[in-house]
């Protein structure tokens, strides 16, 4: 994410963006967010508080009713989102119109497509928990919304991903065998197979080796390869630097580094969800 500086005067005003996990203070910030992330602000997003949050922020009550006004006589939240844009000044006509043009190839897919896009992009943000939601979701919809098998095994494929960042590895080894059953694909097998390294439990570590070697009649060597290169560069990464200025020093900043430290990995987890 990018910095915009906002006075102090305005400081007290923002607007929590949950998925982003960030506070905006300025209208400039939240259509800096809004020009990155479009498919997280075209869908339950728009709402009296943010209204009322721009209205503070720019101070023009006439703006905030302008867009209260709209919602309520059921413009398309595409076309607020783009008032939003032009109104804040943020960005140029020209610029404006290739966003439409963006949003207009995006509402040209599949209402399964147009979830899935949106599913990938909440995973790539590491928002885990809200990622396998939106998948489940997306695997429960009718045949008329353009569900096709391949995007039950793209879901399916997202959603195991999802509950392994989460620790959740039954979970997510029944969602890459249910994926497998659709498509043959042995990148799905690779992730049961790393799995199955991860996982500490004597038993269900077998279990998921198992499932992978079958399957693939034996495994690829290159498999053992990316993941101990993947190992090492996680064991030399900033996590590992991290760990190292934690426990160097006198006792006493040792202490207080590590309680800092969990905290910042329990706000991370959290993130997740």
């Amino acid at each position: 994410m990018g910095l915009i500086l906002c006075m102090a005067a305005d400081s007290a005003s923002y607007l929590t963006i949950p998925e982003l996990s960030v506070r905006v203070f300025s209208s400039e910030e939240l259509c800096y967010c809004i020009l990155k992330y479009p498919l997280l602000f075209l869908e339950d997003f728009l709402d009296d508080g943010v209204f009322r949050f721009l209205g503070t922020v720019t101070g023009d009550v006439r703006f905030k009713a302008e867009l209260r006004d709209m919602k309520e006589n059921g413009v398309k939240d595409e076309e607020i989102i783009l008032r939003i844009l032009e109104g804040s000044g943020y960005c140029s006509s020209a610029e404006a119109g290739q966003f439409r043009s963006r949003i207009q190839e995006y509402r040209r897919l599949s209402r399964a497509e147009q979830l899935l896009k949106k599913a990938e992009l909440l995973f790539s943000l590491r928002r885990f928990g809200k990622a396998a939601s939106l998948y489940q979701h997306i695997l429960m919809l009718p045949a008329n919304e353009g569900l096709t098998e391949n995007m039950k095994c793209r879901a399916l494929a997202g959603e195991g991903g999802s509950y392994a960042n989460l620790f959740l590895s039954e979970k997510a080894f029944r969602c890459y065998s249910e994926a497998w059953e659709i498509r043959k694909d042995p990148e799905i097998m690779k992730r049961i197979y790393f799995l199955g390294l991860t996982e500490p439990v004597i038993g269900i570590r077998e279990r998921y080796l198992a499932a992978a070697e079958n399957a693939m009649d034996g495994i690829p060597e290159d498999w053992d390869r990316e993941y101990e290169e993947a190992r090492q560069k996680a064991a030399d990464g900033e996590g590992k630097k991290k760990i190292d200025r934690v426990f160097s020093g006198d006792p006493v900043m040792r202490a207080r580094r590590a309680e800092e430290q969990l905290r910042t990995w329990k706000q991370d987890y959290r993130t997740m969800l």
